[in-house]
């Protein structure tokens, strides 16, 4: 079982104008898991970065966040196609070292089989966020805010072609329009107890209520 999960995605189009990096149709991924090319390893070397990695306190650290001590590690700044990659090389940075107090990779839970003990990455969320179903519109004409409970983050996701309003039901049951959220995009608010929230269009249609549980919590609009 896994806290949360990490993904990745990758372009499978022309040179992107912002960088000189190698597109994926002149450099392909593999097909097959018992061999890898150079988008396996650019993967991997993102990964780790997500992860956390390299930590302050690797004594090979550079500014960037990479190592400087081999041009072979995974962890180097620039890596190229026709590299030799290794991970960690001497093992002693970032994976299975011997440096008290700094992130190991190889006591990441996300490491199968993970190690008796493993742990999650500094700052990373130990639960996902309670999911928030959406409630008939209905619930909009006696709907209203009780502050009441500590407060929570509740974050909107809006998994849609089209932009919609974020609106908090206040104490006097009337809507507050908080943030709108173009197609694709997420937003956050701040709960106290059970606060009602109504979705609705550019028109002020209602698409859907929701009621924010005493946690953080995730509401994604399909």
């Amino acid at each position: 079982i896994r806290p949360t999960r990490l993904e990745c995605s990758t372009y499978r189009g022309g040179q992107l104008n912002r960088g000189s990096g190698v597109p994926c149709f002149s450099t392909a991924l593999t097909f097959s898991e018992l061999s890898h090319n150079y988008w396996e390893f650019v993967l991997a070397h993102e990964i780790l970065h997500t992860l956390g990695f390299i930590p302050e306190c690797s004594p090979n650290r550079a500014d960037t966040g990479h190592v400087t001590d081999d041009p072979r590690d995974l962890m180097k700044s620039g890596l190229s196609p026709d590299d030799q990659i290794i991970l960690d090389v001497g093992n002693n940075d970032y994976f299975d070292h011997n440096i008290e107090g700094c992130p190991d990779f190889a006591d990441s839970v996300f490491l199968e089989p993970a190690l008796p003990g493993a742990v999650l990455p500094v700052d990373w969320p130990a639960e996902p966020p309670e999911a928030i179903k959406p409630l008939s519109c209905d619930l909009e004409a006696t709907a209203r805010s009780v502050e009441q409970g500590s407060s929570a983050i509740v974050e909107f996701l809006n998994a849609t072609g089209s932009a919609i309003q974020v609106n908090w039901i206040n104490f006097q049951g009337e809507r507050q329009l908080l943030t709108t959220l173009s197609p694709w995009s997420r937003g956050k608010a701040t709960s106290f107890g059970s606060y009602p929230f109504v979705l609705a269009d550019f028109q002020g249609n209602c698409l859907s209520t929701l009621i924010t549980p005493d946690k953080d919590g995730r509401m994604i609009h399909r």
